[in-house]
């Protein structure tokens, strides 16, 4: 637990550091260059979390953003996991402009309510657990941008808690694997479509085309969202 308002904690070292759990409410921890993971349910209620330059772990456990001043600052570094919850209830979470991703052998989830930000820093964003990723945006018929995003959920889906829900690519769009359910994907740039990509009823997403220009729809063998397709340009 950290909350002390003029303590900042600077991790050096090869690492890796692995922690329990975190509890930071005041004060600030910078990784720098450090690997670090989180092995258990944490929390951050305010002060700065800053990954640095390094590798940040989530390892089977739910990690909870609030407060209006929190920020995890993670635009330099990576971010990966192995059954992860994010759930944002305030405060700003810049996500890395490399690479995060949900991955491993169980379920993931993805929470913004209102009050929350979501920063993709131009970033890419892999939701590839092996059981269901859910989603949920906060408000009615709520939208989370992101800019790459790829969904490689092998036999399991992306689902949200709410059919008007929105997630929007503004970058490209991989779908490689697994399946959309019950809400819209949009895409503002290209999509390609990998074999992998369900073909059956686990496939019921709707798909947007939106976004100012050109656009190329590539499917390589897989299946089609098999919801209904829009073009708003």
């Amino acid at each position: 637990e950290l909350s002390a308002p003029n303590t900042t904690i600077n991790v050096t070292g090869t690492g890796p550091v692995r922690l329990h759990s975190l509890d930071l409410s005041v004060g600030a921890i910078n990784t720098g260059t450090t690997p670090f993971s989180f092995n258990g349910v944490s929390s951050q209620s305010g002060g700065i979390f800053d990954c640095g330059n390094s590798t940040v772990s989530f390892n089977s456990t739910t990690f909870t953003l609030s407060g209006l001043d929190a920020s995890f600052n993670c635009t330099n570094g990576t971010i990966d996991s192995n059954a992860f919850n994010l759930i944002l209830n305030g405060g700003t979470f810049n996500a890395p402009s490399g690479m995060m991703t949900f991955g491993g052998s169980l379920s993931g989830a993805f929470v913004r309510n209102l009050g929350a930000t979501f920063n993709h820093n131009n970033g890419t964003v892999v939701f590839a657990p092996s059981g269901t990723m859910n989603l949920g945006i906060g408000g009615t018929n709520g939208i989370q941008d992101f800019f790459n995003l790829t969904v490689n959920t092998g036999n399991s889906n992306v689902a949200f808690n709410e059919s008007g829900d929105r997630v929007r690519a503004l970058g490209h769009m991989n779908l490689t694997s697994g399946g959309i359910q019950n809400a819209t994907f949009e895409a503002n740039a290209n999509v390609t479509v990998g074999t992998g990509f369900r073909d059956d009823g686990g496939n019921t997403g709707n798909l947007a085309f939106g976004g100012a220009g050109n656009q190329t729809y590539t499917n390589n063998g897989g299946g089609n969202p098999g919801g209904a397709w829009t073009v708003d340009k």
